[in-house]
């Protein structure tokens, strides 16, 4: 298997994925997008 170019970087969407679909399940596509985006947001201006 590869190295992923950006292993750091790659990790927090997966986790920003995972905690979406943790915390809304499968339903609504626009939800989740909106959901998404907060959660991307947070990452970029409080974590890292």
């Amino acid at each position: 298997m590869t190295e992923l170019l950006y292993y750091e970087e790659s990790y927090a969407i997966m986790g920003a994925c995972f905690q979406v679909y943790k915390n809304k399940g499968c339903g609504s596509l626009r939800g989740s997008q909106n959901c998404f985006e907060i959660e991307l947001v947070y990452l970029v201006c409080f974590v890292g």
